[in-house]
């Protein structure tokens, strides 16, 4: 898509043997090209790393909210067995208790639930930028192969003449 000079040509009527080089064509621009696409899989894969890392570190945090959370229930329901012995107030605290505990464990459960999609997704995201930053890559590098011709067979080099000027 872009133009290209040639930077080696081999002259007309030589004799080539198969893989010798014919003609080659200017590749700075595809290796820059090539750099920088490099560079941006390694800046994805590190963006991936983080996500990953944050990701586990808050599942870790997760899991010590639920277990808070079911402590907190279990201690509840413990209180709960205590109310044949305490005032009908004491008890009816200990049932309004029990019953916030389990609705916030519930209701943390359920965050955690939509916070863990969330992040998968944005990982899902990420790993789909590096898979395309990959893709790039390796595109890059077969333009920049494709910038040497070399000779299929031996024989002799055949130049022609750009007459068009360009136009066509």
């Amino acid at each position: 898509g872009s133009q290209s000079q040639v930077t080696k040509l081999a002259p007309a009527g030589a004799l080539a043997k198969r893989g010798d080089l014919i003609v080659e064509l200017d590749d700075s621009e595809r290796v820059a090209a090539l750099e920088d696409d490099r560079l941006e899989v390694e800046q994805i894969q590190e963006q991936l790393k983080q996500a990953e890392t944050e990701l586990e570190i808050r599942r870790l945090q997760d899991d010590v909210e639920l277990t808070r959370a079911a402590f907190q229930v279990r201690r509840a329901e413990l209180q709960v067995r205590r109310n044949e012995l305490i005032s009908a107030i004491d008890a009816r605290k200990n049932i309004l208790t029990l019953e916030e505990a389990g609705a916030r464990q519930k209701k943390l459960q359920d965050d955690i639930k939509n916070r863990l999609a969330q992040s998968e997704a944005e990982l899902a995201v990420i790993r789909e930028r590096l898979t395309k930053a990959q893709l790039d890559v390796n595109r890059e590098q077969r333009r920049i192969a494709d910038a040497r011709v070399l000779a299929p067979i031996s024989g002799l080099v055949s130049v022609l003449e750009n007459r068009s000027g360009g136009r066509g």
